[in-house]
Order: structure tokens, then sequence, then C-alpha cells
């Protein structure tokens, strides 16, 4: 690079030294930098190191529960118990009543239901929240219980065999909240759990089967779960015992009547409900009786179903 003098009406080409040429564009380089850079990138300016505030988030609304609906089975040791929140999220636990009394969830199962059917649920905490409180805390006075909040109160309202004798009115408004829960329960029920434990080494399994035939297998003692698709042909089998009067009206000694014995709990979806059957193999040992017959070829079905 040269800069040029005149001297004497001569031009003359004067090198620059290279060191001073490199330090030249550097410092041009800089100034750039600091100057057109900043001036053309936005929220940033050479002389402010202001932060860019940044937008307003839309605030979300938490998930409350609308209502939970329970029905409780025919001898009192289980509940279904159905749970809808706000954002439409539904639950569906079957639990089991311990020997203490506590209780036990043993099948869960959440999904969807339609804006239409929340719609349907919303309304039923105000058409319910104007019945006295009904809540007993014996379980054996409840066929089934409501527990919602309204208006800042926490409410729990049953319907049982006991009130059917002197308040119509209120039956018939819980039998109709109870129905429509029921209809939008449908498609989120198990067909059947079986319950598989005790002997002498040690055994605790459940099986629940969906009325499409898939199922899911729990081991709890080695702690897995795996999925199995059953037939038609065995899923019209089960749902035949199931809803045969043998398995609505067996009824067996309490369990824990056998220490080393097989223990099975059957909990069947039939046309009056939920119903709960336990029985052990020393139930079935001398099965004579039409009713012990056909249980035990209930349990083995429901035990082949594990293979």
């Amino acid at each position: 690079m040269n800069f040029k003098t005149i001297k004497h009406g001569i031009v003359h080409h004067r090198p620059v030294k290279r060191n001073a040429a490199i330090w030249l564009v550097a410092a041009m380089g800089t100034v750039w930098l600091l100057f057109g850079t900043a001036s053309n990138t936005p929220g940033l300016h050479a002389q402010d190191n202001h932060t860019p505030t940044p937008s307003p988030t839309t605030p979300t609304t938490p998930v409350a529960t609308v209502l939970a609906f329970s029905e409780h089975s025919d001898d009192y040791t289980g509940a279904l118990t159905f749970t809808i929140k706000t954002d439409g999220t539904a639950i569906l636990e079957m639990t089991h009543y311990q020997k203490n009394g506590e209780p036990e969830v043993i099948w869960q199962q959440s999904g969807l239901i339609t804006p239409e059917q929340l719609t349907q649920v919303d309304t039923l905490p105000v058409t319910l929240g104007g019945l006295a409180d009904q809540f007993q805390p014996d379980r054996s006075k409840q066929d089934v219980t409501f527990v919602f909040d309204i208006a800042g109160k926490h409410r729990e309202i049953s319907l049982g065999t006991r009130f059917q004798a002197y308040d119509k009115p209120m039956v018939k408004t819980l039998q109709a909240a109870a129905d429509v829960l029921a209809a939008i329960r449908k498609p989120f029920e198990t067909l059947v759990i079986f319950e598989w434990t005790g002997g002498f080494a040690g055994r605790s399994t459940v099986l629940s089967v969906q009325n499409d035939g898939s199922a899911t297998f729990e081991d709890r003692y080695r702690k897995t779960v795996s999925q199995v698709q059953f037939t038609q042909e065995q899923l019209d089998e089960v749902r035949k015992l199931l809803q045969g009067k043998e398995f609505l009206n067996y009824t067996a000694s309490p369990l824990g009547g056998c220490s080393d014995c097989w223990e099975f709990t059957i909990t069947g979806m039939t046309a009056k409900g939920i119903h709960v059957l336990h029985i052990s193999d020393g139930d079935m040992m001398f099965a004579t009786p039409p009713v012990l017959v056909e249980m035990k070829r209930l349990v083995g079905v429901l035990q082949n179903l594990h293979k």
C-alpha cells in the first residue's frame, strides 16, 4: 500500500510500513463493530446495556377435580371411583378394602372425556349442591357416593338403600346423576380383575381384562407389567360366567382361613353393578354344590389366561 505525496510538481509514492497498515485495518474494524453493529441490532446499543423485557405469558389455570363418583360393591369390600378433572381428564380406579379397613387401589385407568360430557359433569355439583349431606362413614349404608366442592364447601352425598324409604325426590335426583356418570364411565370400565395371591412360595399377581380383550398382567413380587391380548372366544367364556347367577350368589368365608392356600379375588362388572368374590383353592377342594362348581370353572378360566 502507498500514500501519494507531491514535491516539486512530481508525484512520489511513499510506502507505508506493513505493521502500521495492519494496525489501521484492525482499528477500523473495531470502530465498525462498536458502532455499525450496535446501531443495526435490535435491543442493543453501544452506550446502553439494557436487557430486553420478556413478553408477558398467559397464566395457566390449575387443574382441579370437578366431581368424584364412587360405586360400592354389593358386599362393600370394594369400590369403583370415577374422578373427573376440569381439563376433561377422567380417572377410573378399583379399590379393595383391606382387613384393617384401609383402601388399596388395585387397578387404574385414565383418559379424556368429550367437551360435551365435561359440560354434563360441570352441572352436577350445582344440581346436587342443594341436597342435604347424606355421607355416612359406614360403607354398608352406601351404594354410590358423590364428592365435590361447591361455593367453597366440600360436599359428600351418598345414595343408599336406607334412604329410599323416606326421601324419594332426593333418590330420584341422585339416581339421575349416577346414571349420567355411569354412561360416561362405560368406555373406561374393565371386564374383570383377577387377583391371585398366597401359596407356600408366595404369589401376588393381578390380571385386568378390558372389554376389547386387551389385558394387563402385573406381578407385584417381580415388579413387572406386561400386556396381553385375548380372543373373542376367551372373552365370551368369561362374560358368560360373570353374568351367571352362580357368580352373583356365591358367598365364601373371609380370606385367611388357609395359611398356604391360593387365594383369589375376582372383581367383575355385572348387570347389577360391581361384584367382588373371594375364594380359595381350599374352598374349591370339595366343590360339589353347583354354585361352587361354576366358581371353580371361572377361576380355572382366569388362571389359564395368565399363561
